[in-house]
């Protein structure tokens, strides 16, 4: 798509950070890939010196064939492009491990976890099960008071998946479970509320034949419920499965739904350990004892889960001054697609990386979709606010 004068405007700024702001369709990516290709062509930077992270794999490739693309005329900048660190978070974080790996004291041949599901389910079910052949009297009461919601509402919990559900959540959030005094667990009720607003308000736009008028409802009964756990809380998550294929495929609705399904989920967890607070200090026991033996097997297996990419990477970039001063120097600029759904983890890590004045970042606080996974919207706002924008 062609830019706009702005778009380039913004898309050549030099000397200074820069936060590109717009709404769904307006072309942030074009500006980031324009941004790309005015620093090769015009300024003469060699791709091997810019750093281009994206959100998805997808995004990361169709940004590298479009540069690829463009300089199809100049054979060797496109063998530099082809080579250029154009990838996600974590794919960015696995490539610096393995050139890294002896001082990261990992294997260099350690295999990404793509799916840990498996691994953290057995992990959980053998956690408990070795909470229970030591407290049985405790974990019987626990699993009791279960039962007794599950016969009153129909919903029948999976403690070992909520557990795993919470476990993920807090490390993304940046919990260090080895140090941590575990006291609580908080529930995030925003990030469902915030879709569900989101939902209403483009509803309001429709007549009821556009948009499900049940989802709306659904919707509707998220926004006005209390924060508090309730047995109602229950009984309208267990309602959040919609038919979908009613809802325009350009709306909120539609695309979110996904988003909508998982952050009910992940409140469900969440939760559950509030409901039954007499059993947190259990609960809390759970969870430092996953981590320990999740941690183990992974080492065992020489193996990294995404989360682990993450957190190996700040923690050697941290310990290693002369090895991060080499990575930041080693990048004359870094641009960031989709800023707005930034986690804590990942916005350290950038902060680690960046140099001044040689961040370039694009993305819109409306479209953050990614609270259940603890993206956090007020880090872009409060970087937007640091610029002066």
């Amino acid at each position: 798509m062609s830019l706009s004068e702005r778009q380039k405007n913004a898309a050549h700024r030099l000397g200074q950070d820069v936060c590109v702001v717009a709404g769904p369709g307006s072309g942030k990516t074009s500006v980031l890939i324009e941004r790309f290709s005015w620093l090769v062509s015009q300024q003469g930077v060699d791709p091997g010196r810019i750093l281009a992270i994206t959100f998805t794999d997808k995004a990361a490739t169709e940004i590298k064939d479009r540069m690829v693309r463009a300089f199809a005329h100049a054979p060797l900048i496109r063998e530099q492009i082809e080579r250029a660190y154009v990838s996600t978070i974590h794919g960015f974080c696995a490539r610096l491990l393995r050139e890294n790996a002896i001082i990261a004291t990992i294997d260099p041949q350690f295999q990404v976890l793509e799916q840990p599901g498996k691994l953290l389910r057995q992990v959980a079910d053998d956690v408990l099960e070795g909470i229970y052949n030591e407290q049985p009297d405790r974990m019987r009461r626990f699993l009791r008071s279960l039962a007794v919601l599950e016969k009153e509402s129909q919903w029948v919990p999976d403690l070992a998946s909520s557990l795993i559900t919470i476990y993920q959540a807090m490390r993304m959030a940046g919990t260090d479970f080895r140090s941590a005094q575990l006291t609580s667990v908080p529930v995030p009720y925003a990030p469902l509320g915030d879709l569900a607003k989101a939902v209403l308000t483009e509803g309001r736009l429709h007549t009821s034949k556009d948009l499900h008028f049940e989802y709306l409802e659904w919707c509707r009964d998220v926004v006005d419920m209390p924060p508090q756990p309730s047995r109602r809380w229950f009984e309208l998550l267990d309602r959040a499965n919609f038919n979908m294929n009613q809802l325009p495929r350009k709306s909120v609705a539609y695309s979110s739904q996904r988003a909508v399904r998982e952050a009910a989920e992940a409140l469900r967890a969440h939760m559950l350990i509030e409901y039954y607070a007499d059993e947190r200090e259990l609960i809390v026991q759970s969870l430092g004892q996953i981590d320990v033996t999740y941690r183990i097997r992974k080492r065992q297996q020489s193996a990294l889960d995404f989360d682990d990419l993450e957190e190996f990477a700040i923690r050697l970039l941290e310990s290693e001054h002369e090895l991060r001063q080499r990575v930041q120097s080693g990048f004359d600029h870094i641009l960031m697609d989709e800023l707005q759904d930034t986690n804590p983890l990942q916005w350290k890590l950038l902060r680690l990386i960046r140099r001044p004045d040689a961040f370039f970042a694009v993305g819109d606080i409306n479209q953050s979709i990614f609270g259940f996974r603890h993206a956090e919207p007020e880090l872009f706002a409060a970087y937007r606010a640091e610029l002066g924008n």
